[in-house]
């Protein structure tokens, strides 16, 4: 099993680098940032990365404003996208999060979300994602549910455009997470795995659950540690025991 560090989450207390460095000493297979990529020398970001030896899972596009991709500025959301991209080819990142900001579902911002993503999913290039964010994390989101993100993956049409599944929203929203995983696995680009109440370490068996659903990527894990990170690795003992 595949386990992806998120540095967004994860080792909070250090510099984003050296977030990497912790990661590798702690036995992470992979790593997955948000958008703190935007504040490093390509070249220092490869160097960590070398060092390390580990893979880049994805990255976040820019997330000023929680995302600008279904904003009235599609000038900007676009550079916002480019840049990411570049980012990512340059480092191997497997993926793209584009997050659409703090907008209600109206017609105008999901037309303008789509754009954005047709813009990102032109030619070639790493899967991009979209991601279903709760209530409690997002009081203002276009998307709440998987079924929604798939509404849009649908709309765009790109093969390359796939649904972020992340456990702690699903089962906010009060979706059954086997269930909708199973419903929309073809969809599902990303699995993030958190406690589904908390949003602190998650519980072992959930993500065994989830690979028996047919899960055969990495698990992004993108929680809030309850203490320190190293201090609440526990949960991982119990996945390689069970």
């Amino acid at each position: 099993m595949i386990l992806s560090a998120n540095t967004g989450f994860l080792y909070a207390d250090l510099p984003f680098l050296d977030r990497i460095a912790a990661a590798a000493s702690d036995g992470f297979h992979a790593v997955e940032f948000h958008d703190e990529w935007r504040h490093e020398a390509e070249d220092d970001l490869r160097a960590a990365l070398r060092g390390a030896g580990l893979p880049v899972i994805g990255l976040n596009a820019a997330m000023d404003d929680g995302g600008r991709a279904a904003g009235p500025d599609r000038a900007a959301a676009r550079a916002d996208v480019d840049a990411a991209l570049s980012m990512a080819r340059a480092l191997g990142a497997k993926a793209v999060h584009v997050l659409a900001g703090h907008h209600e579902p109206t017609p105008e911002a999901m037309d303008a979300y789509a754009d954005t993503l047709r813009h990102a999913t032109a030619g070639d290039g790493p899967t991009i994602l979209i991601e279903p964010l709760s209530r409690t994390a997002k009081p203002v989101y276009p998307l709440r549910r998987i079924a929604e993100a798939a509404e849009m993956i649908e709309r765009v049409g790109s093969p390359r455009l796939r649904a972020m599944f992340d456990l702690f929203h699903v089962a906010q929203e009060g979706d059954d997470p086997v269930v909708t995983f199973r419903a929309h696995r073809d969809r599902i680009g990303h699995v993030q795995v958190a406690h589904p109440r908390t949003r602190h370490e998650p519980e072992a068996p959930a993500l065994a659950a989830l690979a028996a659903a047919g899960w055969q990527g990495a698990f992004g894990c993108e929680y809030v540690p309850a203490g320190g990170t190293r201090a609440g690795l526990g949960w991982r003992d119990a996945l390689a025991q069970g």
